[in-house]
């Protein structure tokens, strides 16, 4: 067996070969092949299956490994994710950074988390999430602040504020169905749980200022 990152090859007999290549090689190799300008609409359904190709890499089903299913270890981290976010929330809220008056803990297949007033009611509402379909579409981090595009959550003057900054920010309407401004909130590798809720709400605070300076 002799396999690259697009293609792999065994040979079956003496004169028969299996090759097996990926989507993306041959679609590369196609467009090649092609004349941009006189076949263009082959080259754009060409594009368009790779798009395809994207989001099966980021929404198709991954075929279990055989000691995936009894790791105990993925259950635990998301469950210290969610408390995180408790914690943090609560962080926030005893500093009087955040209020949570008439909020409460929000869940979906796509998130868990709690909404919050940035300081207080009525200035900037967002969401403290441990967001699984902006971590798998853009990494970063499993917990993000997120503003929505309503009158609450103002996530077009989120945008306008932080674009004057060198905060990192993304526009979540390419990964959700819901559209609006989310923030990956950093966590400190190789420290314990105190210090990583502090370094969070140090981030949040961080967001928070610019929103209201």
């Amino acid at each position: 067996m002799q396999r690259s990152e697009d293609i792999a090859l065994s040979r079956l007999t003496g004169t028969q070969f299996l090759v097996v290549v990926s989507w993306r090689r041959l679609l590369a190799d196609l467009e090649v092949l092609l004349d941009p300008i006189a076949e263009r609409t082959l080259v754009a359904d060409l594009h368009q299956l790779n798009g395809l190709c994207d989001q099966m890499d980021q929404e198709g089903f991954i075929p279990l490994r055989t000691n995936e299913t009894g790791n105990m270890e993925i259950p635990r981290r998301i469950l210290n994710y969610s408390d995180l976010i408790d914690d943090i929330v609560n962080e926030l809220r005893e500093s009087g950074d955040v209020s949570t008056d008439g909020l409460q803990r929000t869940s979906t297949t796509e998130f868990t988390g709690r909404y919050i007033h940035i300081r207080k009611r009525g200035e900037f509402g967002g969401l403290l999430a441990l967001d699984f379909v902006a971590w798998r579409k853009f990494g970063r981090s499993p917990i993000w602040l997120e503003f929505n595009s309503s009158e609450w959550g103002k996530a077009q003057e989120v945008t306008a504020l932080l674009s004057r900054t060198d905060l990192d920010f993304i526009d979540l309407a390419a990964s959700s169905a819901r559209p609006g401004v989310g923030i990956p909130i950093t966590l400190m590798p190789n420290a314990d749980k105190r210090k990583v809720i502090e370094n969070c709400a140090s981030q949040i605070r961080k967001i928070a200022d610019i929103l209201l300076s």
